[in-house]
């Protein structure tokens, strides 16, 4: 999991979420739901669309078999 994204937005240090805790809540509580939404839903999709500008301009057809 090394290397993901900010967990909200402003953030300037990539944040490992590692947890053992399967479901959203723990003793009623939501366990860090918001941080991983955000990298999923937010942070990841922005680095995606960076990189695929990135490998557009570069030419690069294909990364890998």
């Amino acid at each position: 999991m090394s290397g993901l994204p900010e967990t909200k937005a402003g953030d300037i240090t990539p944040n490992c979420i590692t947890s053992t805790i399967s479901g959203l809540e723990f003793n009623g509580i939501d366990y860090m739901v918001e941080a991983v939404k955000y990298q999923w839903e937010v942070a990841a999709q922005m680095l995606e669309r960076i990189y695929a500008q990135f490998c557009k301009d570069k030419d690069v057809e294909k990364i890998a078999d």
